[in-house]
């Protein structure tokens, strides 16, 4: 199976993790204590890391300003404080790919 092959195979897990993320109003609210950029933008944050760590990623969440996964020592996906709408389409999916291209081989990383 080729790369591309691989990649059109995550379509539906691709959407239904991003559907999961634009289901929440990510817009900047009134900052809060843990939540310098509102309600909103630590929501969709929580729910970003919590998908990332559910396909087996490190996850740290940064005090709500920004958090990452991380895949082995070597590669990191940033998923930053305003960029919730811009991100959210970007990220996943790379995160979604670059798990898969290892997961079968396609991909080699070093711990």
């Amino acid at each position: 199976m080729s790369i591309k092959e691989e990649i059109h195979g995550l379509t539906d897990e691709i959407l239904t993790n991003l559907e999961r993320l634009v289901a929440i109003d990510s817009q900047l609210g009134t900052p809060s204590e843990g939540k310098p950029f509102g309600e909103g933008p630590a929501k969709v944050l929580e729910e970003a890391l919590k998908i990332a760590d559910e396909l087996g990623f490190k996850t740290v969440n940064l005090d709500n300003y920004c958090g990452y996964a991380e895949m082995g020592d070597i590669w990191e996906m940033e998923y930053g404080k305003g960029q919730a709408r811009a991100k959210k389409s970007l990220v996943l999916p790379d995160i979604l790919i670059l798990y898969r291209l290892v997961e079968t081989g396609l991909m080699i990383h070093s711990n």
